[in-house]
């Protein structure tokens, strides 16, 4: 079966890194949507919360929510963090994007009481939002692959 896709350490990615993994990986989850830690600084994020792929590169299926770790550095609560969550989560829902959870098994972010109890509430404040298709990122890069496919064949027959 093998692994199907990829994220690198801290997010961390280059033109190069990118174009290496096109070959060994179905996607990659390395550019995030959020402007909170990662891509603050660099401006190197993907802004939106929809699945892309630029030429030559793995499809990208954008981590769209924080990681936990930038609750800590803010200095934040984790019901601030979660609540803060679910409101971009609403506001992909309602651009019609994608909802990419990342859930980090430490102490610091998510593997303590406090955590569990705001990410159990944030998952049912979630579905309640909106019907949702609940999948892997893999089953978003094989879907996004195949509409490329079908708007393309739809794009030839009207020209």
């Amino acid at each position: 079966m093998g692994v199907k896709g990829f994220r690198s350490e801290w997010c961390l990615r280059t033109p190069e890194l990118l174009k290496t993994i096109s070959s060994l990986f179905e996607y990659d989850s390395s550019v995030p949507s959020d402007t909170d830690w990662f891509s603050v600084n660099t401006r190197s994020g993907a802004a939106h919360a929809f699945p892309f792929q630029l030429q030559d590169f793995p499809m990208e299926v954008p981590l769209t929510l924080s990681l936990g770790i930038s609750r800590a550095d803010m200095g934040r609560n984790v019901s601030w963090f979660w609540d803060r969550q679910l409101e971009r989560a609403r506001r992909a829902i309602q651009a019609k994007g994608i909802i990419h959870v990342v859930i980090h098994p430490t102490a610091l972010q998510a593997a303590n009481e406090d955590a569990f109890k705001a990410i159990e509430l944030f998952f049912q404040k979630l579905v309640e939002l909106a019907p949702l298709w609940k999948c892997s990122p893999l089953e978003v890069a094989h879907w996004t692959k195949q509409n490329q496919v079908e708007n393309k064949k739809a794009e030839k027959k009207a020209a």
